[in-house]
């Protein structure tokens, strides 16, 4: 091949290249500069993002995707709110899982925020292994409250209290409540789980069981007070 024509070749592969990387800047045109931003030419998935742009044969959607996800997100709650159940309820709470589905569809649960029961048992949630979880945080199991978070009535946004550095609510500044409301909870005062006092990890309604509960117009809000599982008592409900 001549000169020219090897130098013909070289400029019609270079003339290329610009036109394939002024397409991809086109292409994502809605990106923010992110360094793990698949829109972004500068990032290092920018090639992924590219291949799925061409593949659906639509410049915006990936951007607009990540955005919406980006929009969804929940933000952790702060303060984080409590609240009652407006339903007292037998100890056949249809376990933990029932239980937390029993806060989302209370009428005393605020419009916005996630709930969970705060009930311990022998299988699904505790807060502690040993006593004030002296191993720390990693004794938990689908524990409910948040390490130094604060903690406030729904009703009123009055401060209930701040927990420690292992998601305990070791000293209160006000009650949960202020008329008289007993709550199931299947706590030792220690904040372990008690042995047998749960009503059988809380499917069972009967007067063959017994749940542990509190008093939550006091402080603290966990008790050494129990009763049979046939009995009817409310739920705290805590936002996650």
């Amino acid at each position: 091949m001549s000169k020219k024509g090897t130098n013909s070749v070289r400029n019609l592969i270079f003339e290329n290249r610009i036109q394939l990387f002024l397409f991809s800047l086109y292409l994502f045109s809605c990106a923010d500069l992110k360094m793990n931003n698949p829109c972004d030419p500068l990032s290092k998935d920018y090639t992924t993002g590219l291949f799925v742009k061409i593949a659906t044969n639509d410049k915006d959607a990936y951007c607009d995707a990540n955005r919406k996800n980006e929009a969804s997100a929940v933000l952790p709650c702060n303060p984080c709110r409590i609240f009652i159940t407006a339903v007292p309820y037998s100890g056949g709470l249809g376990g933990i899982s029932g239980a937390d589905s029993k806060c989302a569809l209370d009428t005393n649960k605020p419009n916005s925020g996630t709930y969970k029961a705060f009930l311990s048992d022998a299988i699904v949630r505790r807060a502690c292994l040993t006593a004030n979880c002296g191993g720390g945080a990693s004794e938990h199991l689908d524990w409910v409250m948040k390490p130094n978070s604060s903690y406030v009535r729904v009703a009123d946004a009055v401060a209930i209290g701040t927990t420690n550095s292992n998601g305990l609510l070791m000293t209160q500044t006000n009650p949960v409540s202020i008329p008289s409301v007993t709550t199931w909870l299947g706590f030792n005062a220690n904040w372990t789980t008690e042995t047998s006092l749960h009503c059988d990890n809380w499917i069972d309604g009967s007067n063959s069981f017994v749940g542990t509960l509190n008093d939550q117009s006091t402080n603290p809000m966990i008790g050494a007070a129990s009763n049979l599982c046939n009995n009817s008592h409310s739920l705290l409900c805590v936002e996650q």
